[in-house]
């Protein structure tokens, strides 16, 4: 597709580069053709979430038949999660297999060290590189020899095998004190070629941006370290009493500068010759009863919640007590006031392991709705993203009480196969772990967020595995929204995310970058035929 010719063009004359293409856009098609232009020596590690490291992008090489070898660092070849001895055998065998591309998920990278180890017990000894007992990610395995420097001093330095590198949904990267950032921007000296991948590439602002683009060059666009980047373009939020900013603002004008100075190596396509169908976005309201809504009322104002609980004993007699559910500070309390929007409360004790995972059912109306919704949907499959694992659970034993097919997607190839041949009624995953690159458009076109998440990155790519190319039918996205909750917040907050990274985004998108070359005096004197590929006038050969 023209798009994807400008893309391919950017990404192959530049050694590291992004691309941030919409859902749907052909990221992987158009970066395996990169690929196939500048046939890259030594192997290639796709570094990628997981459903996606595990399947998408090799689906996508036997469909097109590129003549790639393919190695899983995740899976085995029946499609088996690799034990860790398998995965520790594998990571040994990349020196001697021939070229090839791996996969590994973003969780494999690096691991962090066990205080259970009973080698290092959490703390590595200094200077001797990551603890190989507990430390099983690929970076903390790989070799270390000595090197002896121009200063005639001696240093260690990891054996880097993978002079190629693809980071597939790339904001994984995007915060500069992760583990599996500082791990990779270590190797980054020995990566010849890099490129990321991303629909979302600020999923929570700005400051979102830093760690990615470092991975590319090194520092030179934004800064040598996150300091810089901030003292340049940011200001801190500060919350009285703490010493710590809550968050980092852009001063005025920090769009556009740190726009320009990405230009050269990030490109974008708005993919708007993509004939989709049309998408309609339905707000559901739930309605609760005035008592539990001043229950609610009075927990996000004191914090603190008694809850009834009744069960029977070992003599089988009906017993009642009352449990207090404390919000400890404000993160906390959001987070258990979107569990109460959505039907059920966390008590875990933090002081008692043996509650852990405990909660208690407040209400059943976002089930209800859910069990009308599946009903009414003429018997077409529906996709159902959920929030908290007790979600999960009490939205499968609805649907098991209501004797509908409703099965949790285990990240498997198997599964999502059998759900694009409409053979899963209601299949339930989470945005977290299945919301990106998985091709579902073929199984279905409607979908039901239970509960609606605080992260744009999960939001946009969950709705992007039905509303995307290849899907025939009109999508439809429900939305469940309890009235009076922090549910009627989170429209507007991810609206207001999406405006800010749709404006970076647009910055560079494709379209603008021609204009600008053509300038204004050149596209006077251009013929008045359009091109259809971008809207632009057409160019002589």
């Amino acid at each position: 597709m023209p798009h994807q010719q400008q893309v391919h063009d950017f990404l192959a004359t530049r050694p590291y580069a992004a691309a941030w293409l919409g859902i749907g856009a052909g990221k992987t098609l158009t970066t395996l053709s990169v690929l196939q232009t500048v046939r890259p020596i030594g192997h290639i590690l796709v570094i990628a979430p997981g459903a996606i490291a595990r399947s998408t992008w090799i689906d996508e090489i036997e469909k097109w038949g590129f003549p790639i070898r393919t190695r899983s660092l995740i899976v085995d070849e029946r499609d088996r999660k690799l034990s860790k001895d398998a995965r520790l055998e594998r990571y040994a065998q990349v020196f001697t297999d021939p070229p090839s591309m791996y996969f590994i998920n973003r969780e494999l990278l690096t691991r962090t060290p066990l205080r259970s180890c009973k080698v290092c017990y959490g703390e590595p000894a200094k200077g001797a590189g990551p603890c190989l007992a507990c430390q099983t990610g690929l970076i903390d395995q790989l070799p270390i020899r000595r090197i002896v420097g121009s200063d005639g001093k001696a240093q260690q330095s990891t054996v880097w095998p993978f002079p190629t590198v693809i980071i597939d949904e790339a904001q994984g990267f995007s915060s500069h004190d992760s583990n599996r950032f500082r791990s990779l921007a270590q190797m980054r000296p020995a990566i010849s070629r890099l490129i990321e991948l991303t629909g979302s590439p600020i999923p929570n602002g700005l400051h979102d941006l830093w760690s990615q683009i470092y991975l590319l060059d090194q520092g030179q666009a934004l800064g040598k370290n996150i300091s810089a980047f901030r003292d340049r373009w940011f200001v801190p939020k500060m919350v009285y009493g703490t010493t710590i900013p809550a968050k980092w603002l852009p001063v005025p004008g920090a769009e556009e500068q740190i726009q320009n100075s990405i230009r050269h190596l990030v490109i974008s396509a708005q993919a708007s010759g993509l004939q989709l169908p049309e998408l309609t976005i339905n707000d559901v309201p739930i309605h609760l009863p005035e008592d539990l809504l001043t229950n609610y009322r009075e927990f996000k104002q004191d914090l603190v919640l008694d809850l009834v609980r009744t069960y029977t004993d070992e003599e089988g007699t009906l017993t009642q007590s009352i449990e207090s559910v404390v919000a400890e500070n404000q993160a906390v309390l959001t987070s258990k006031l979107q569990q109460f929007a959505s039907g059920t409360l966390y008590t875990a004790d933090p002081d008692d392991p043996s509650t852990s995972g405990r909660y208690e059912v407040i209400h059943e109306h976002k089930l209800d709705m859910v069990e009308y919704l599946v009903k009414d949907n003429a018997g077409e499959p529906v996709l159902i993203p959920y929030h908290f694992k007790s979600d999960l659970e009490q939205l499968l034993k609805r649907f098991a009480k209501a004797k509908i097919d409703a099965r949790a997607f285990d990240g498997s190839r198997a599964m999502k196969q059998a759900w694009n041949a409409k053979q899963i009624p209601v299949m339930l995953l989470h945005p977290a772990s299945a919301g990106h690159g998985l091709n579902l458009q073929h199984g279905g076109s409607t979908m039901i967020w239970y509960t609606l998440p605080f992260s744009l990155e999960h939001y946009q790519q969950t709705n992007g595995r039905l509303f995307r190319k290849g899907q025939t039918q009109p999508v439809t996205i429900h939305r469940l929204i309890t009235q009076g909750t922090q549910d009627q917040r989170m429209p507007v907050l991810l609206d207001d995310k999406a405006a800010t990274q749709d404006a970076l985004i647009e910055s560079v998108d494709i379209e603008r970058l021609l204009m600008a070359e053509l300038g204004d005096e050149l596209a006077q004197h251009l013929p008045a035929q359009s091109d259809p590929r971008f809207g632009l006038p057409a160019l002589a050969s």
